[in-house]
This record gives structure tokens, C-alpha cells and sequence, in this order.
């Protein structure tokens, strides 16, 4: 069963990695709301009751596993797919922007999406009997680009530790080296 999740504000996203974000998975967070969650839970009672065999009870994951509430207590939705699957995960574009793959690596919390997935019954050899959710597609309509600088902003400082070349006005090429290098030069000429 395919499902549709119009203009989905996101959560969390890492669905680019080769080897997936964890566990050889993608990960998408979406937020959602009460509703989204009871006619979630619907679909995945009636996924299970069509499928199971007579022997299974319940599923060996329960849907309330697929959900958690951030700091904030806002209701989010895990999805997930397995990044070793033939299956990729499809990306697209909103019509008219200018978004590239790049930017899907980039995703972060607050950008807005239109997210596809399959829902669907499981027989594992190993585990049992299982309802799951893949990420089937995925398309970018409003990119909040993912930060690491704890919200802080502005622009990245450039290492200046690097050694720099100018040249005189002889034409050659002189190097102005860094205060590491310096340190360094000294530090060696001690042990000689």
C-alpha cells in the first residue's frame, strides 16, 4: 500500500548516505499530527489482518514504535528504507526550482517535502511476521538547509593555519608560514 504525505515538514533526514544513517538504513522524521497517527495505525491494523497467517498473534513491531515526540513535544513519524535495496529512493524536485542532488544531503529540520512510502506485510524467516514502512520518494519543495553550529548561523571562518605563497616584486614566490609552522621549524631545530 502506497501512502502520500502532502507538504510534510521535516523533522529529521538522512536518506543520501551510501551506507544509509544507521544501521544500513535511511532515516525520515516527519511531523505530524493526532489524526495522521489514528488513520496510520488503521492502515497498518488492516495491512496485518489481510496478510498474517493463523498461527501470528501480533506483529513482531508494533506502529507506536514508528513514532516519538521531540524536545518540544511534537508528534514525529519514522520512516525508514534499507540502503542496500534495488529500490532507491526516488528524489524529486519541486517544479520550477533549481534544487540539486547535493541539496537532498542537506535537509534539515523545518524544510518541507511531499514523501511517499510503501506500507506493507513481512514474513521473516528469522524474526516472524511484520508489518514495515520503506521511503519510496521524496520531493523537495522548500529546502531548510541542515546546520551543525547549534543554531548560532553566519558564515564559516577559513583556516588560516595553512601556509600562504605571495610573490615580491621580483616575480618569486615567497611563503608566509603560519604560527604552527613556525613553532615547528623551532621545536626541530632543538633536537638537531
Amino acid at each position: 500500500m502506497t501512502n502520500l504525505i502532502k507538504k510534510a515538514k521535516i523533522a529529521f533526514c538522512s536518506i543520501t548516505k551510501e551506507e544509509g544513517h544507521a544501521n544500513g538504513k535511511h532515516l525520515l522524521g516527519i511531523y505530524v499530527d493526532k489524526k495522521f497517527k489514528k488513520a496510520f495505525e488503521a492502515d497498518f491494523d488492516s495491512v496485518w489482518e489481510e496478510n498474517k497467517t493463523k498461527k501470528a498473534k501480533k506483529p513482531v513491531y508494533d506502529s507506536s514504535d514508528w513514532f516519538s515526540k521531540d524536545d518540544d513535544g511534537k508528534l514525529v513519524f519514522w520512516l525508514n528504507k534499507d540502503a542496500g535495496s534495488e529500490f532507491e529512493i526516488k528524489l524529486q524536485k519541486e517544479e520550477g526550482s533549481d534544487f540539486k542532488k547535493s541539496d537532498f544531503g542537506t535537509i534539515g529540520a523545518g524544510s518541507i517535502a511531499d514523501v511517499s512510502y510503501d506500507l506493507y506485510y513481512y514474513n521473516h524467516p528469522k524474526y516472524g511476521e511484520m508489518v514495515l514502512r520503506a521511503i519510496k520518494a521524496v520531493k523537495l519543495i522548500d529546502l531548510v538547509p541542515y546546520t551543525d553550529d547549534g543554531g548560532v548561523g553566519g558564515d564559516s571562518v577559513e583556516d588560516d593555519t595553512t601556509t600562504s605563497a605571495k610573490s615580491d616584486d621580483d616575480g618569486e614566490v615567497k611563503t608566509k608560514k603560519s604560527k604552527k609552522d613556525k613553532k615547528k621549524k623551532k621545536k626541530n631545530k632543538g633536537k638537531k
